[in-house]
């Protein structure tokens, strides 16, 4: 059996020489990791609703669920995916065979199909990049929905991504586990753009005072800078769309939690929009640096 590892040091190399340069040809896009420290803190309810949030100023949104272990989006979105990226990393389906459209924005399930790719040889890893021209030009933001936590999978998701938006509570659990992410992302870079949502935040006053603690204590231990994306009110409307599999955005299009959701929506573009050049990217790139980062 060939080591898996050389396989991936190999590719990851033949990708820096340009090997796979001119058989991806996708257009930059913005790929945002949407992460947490702990599960439980609304990460996939708040990915799929910003999602909506920014179809609804125009863009063009692709959801990526890379929660493999509790993969959910598909049921916050109330849609039932036929298939998986699993299809497509055995050759059987392509990816546009594989979206599943719902409320205007797209949906890549990912199941088991994520860690299967991360152990295909490396001629079907080459088929793999190469299936992603069918994907060109189809999306303004892609959204990577991870696991929580900080293990190796989630790691290689968050660290390969253009943004990360970091998803905590004001618990101080959910904050202890936010800090911890924040630790492993500086120790492997100190230049990575996290923006912090605060959900569930009792008032605007709670929501500025995790974010304080957190941009302190990231700036002075960990010489980073964590930047405000914004904070969601708790709003039991918002449990109530969940049990209907129904987005809060628009099912209570006015509530305080939509009305939040916005204002993260509007500074996420207005982040987009103050972004150098090579700030934006591509899936290529994405999982080009996946591959680095698992070698």
């Amino acid at each position: 059996m060939v080591d898996q590892a050389k396989v991936l040091r190999q590719l990851a190399k033949n990708t820096k020489k340009g090997v796979l340069h001119n058989t991806l040809n996708l257009p930059p896009c913005r790929i945002v990791a949407i992460t947490s420290g702990k599960g439980g803190v609304g990460k996939t309810n708040l990915t799929v609703n910003l999602a909506l949030a920014l179809k609804d100023y125009g863009k063009r949104v692709l959801i990526f669920d890379a929660d493999w272990g509790l993969a959910n989006v598909d049921v916050v979105m109330g849609v039932i995916p036929p298939l998986t990226l699993t299809h497509v990393v055995r050759g059987e389906k392509s990816f546009k065979d594989i979206i599943v459209y719902e409320h205007g924005i797209g949906l890549i399930a990912g199941s088991s199909g994520v860690e299967e790719f991360l152990n295909l040889p490396e001629w079907q890893l080459e088929n793999f990049l190469r299936e992603l021209q069918q994907l060109e030009g189809m999306g303004d933001f892609i959204f990577i929905d991870t696991g929580a936590g900080i293990s190796h999978q989630v790691l290689g998701f968050v660290l390969a991504a253009t943004d990360i938006i970091l998803v905590t509570t004001p618990e101080p659990s959910a904050i202890t586990d936010a800090y911890a992410l924040l630790k492993v992302i500086a120790s492997k870079n100190r230049e990575a753009r996290v923006r912090l949502v605060v959900n569930r935040a009792l008032n605007p006053g709670e929501a500025r005072q995790v974010l304080k603690k957190l941009k302190l204590v990231t700036k002075e231990f960990l010489s980073m800078e964590l930047l405000d994306l914004g904070y969601i009110v708790e709003d039991p409307r918002i449990s109530r769309a969940v049990k209907a599999q129904e987005p809060f955005l628009y099912v209570y299009p006015r509530s305080p939690a939509s009305l939040c959701l916005q204002k993260v929506a509007d500074r996420l573009l207005l982040a987009s929009g103050d972004d150098l050049p090579q700030h934006r990217d591509n899936l290529k790139g994405f999982f080009q640096r996946m591959l680095s980062l698992f070698h």
